[in-house]
Parts: C-alpha cells; structure tokens; sequence
C-alpha cells in the first residue's frame, strides 16, 4: 500500500494529514479504511527505508521517471 507511505511521508514533511489524503487522491472515508485493513503492515522493519526511498521520489520526481 505505497499511498499510506505516501501520505505518511506528507505528513511527517509538515503536511495537515486532511491535505496529503487530498493529494494521495483518496477520500478520507478509503483512506481510513485502506489504514484500518492494511495499517499494520506498515511497521515492518524495512518501513523506514521505505519512507525515505518515498521521500527521495517526492524531492526529485524527475529523476524517477527515467
């Protein structure tokens, strides 16, 4: 589930958590609910990296396309 990292990632840059669901393009009713099902299989331990591989892509969105 990419968008959760994503959203998270968002928040933890500052982001009010009501924007970065906007700008993960969910409702907030699905993304509670996306939370709810898959939440907990977040908190392995290879999130971190994950989140800062997340945090790269958003800094230099063009270097991804490549």
């Amino acid at each position: 589930m990419g968008l959760l990292r994503l959203s998270d990632v968002l928040h933890s840059q500052g982001m009010t958590m009501s924007d970065a669901i906007r700008q993960i393009g969910v409702s907030e009713v699905t993304f509670y609910r996306w939370r709810k099902e898959y939440g907990g299989q977040l908190r392995r331990p290879s999130h971190r990296r994950n989140l800062q591989a997340d945090r790269r892509l958003l800094q230099h969105p063009a270097q991804s396309s490549r």
